[in-house]
């Protein structure tokens, strides 16, 4: 964020929508350490984490394994507090062929199994 628009800059909400997921788990905790200054005290981190395997996060194992993975991401000894973690469905910009009885239909997105957390940073003190 050094020399950045965002710089100094503070939120009361931070949006993560499918883009924790893209990284590899090995750089998850950099991205992390970019967006807490973003927060403003008693601010929240809101993410959608798609949980199915693709190109992109060819690491994930499922909605069971990122709980478990996010659960050891977003840890006392790195400053967070996670709030709420829940099972929800995200619908990916990836068009879908569905066969049924023969008839092939296309729809636009496919849904895919994801997490909704929210987590935030205590401030010490």
């Amino acid at each position: 964020l050094q020399g950045g628009g965002l710089q100094g800059r503070l939120f009361d909400t931070v949006l993560d929508s499918a883009c924790l997921q893209c990284f590899d788990p090995a750089l998850q905790v950099k991205y992390l350490e970019n967006i807490a200054p973003l927060m403003a005290p008693k601010g929240c981190l809101v993410l959608l984490v798609v949980c199915n395997q693709s190109q992109l996060r060819s690491w994930c194992r499922g909605v069971k394994w990122m709980k478990e993975h996010l659960t050891g991401l977003f840890t006392k000894e790195r400053g967070w507090v996670i709030n709420s973690m829940e099972q929800s469905t995200f619908l990916e910009n990836i068009p879908m062929v569905r066969l049924t009885k023969g008839v092939r239909t296309f729809e636009p997105v496919t849904p895919s199994p994801c997490i909704l957390m929210k987590a935030s940073r205590p401030r010490k003190g």
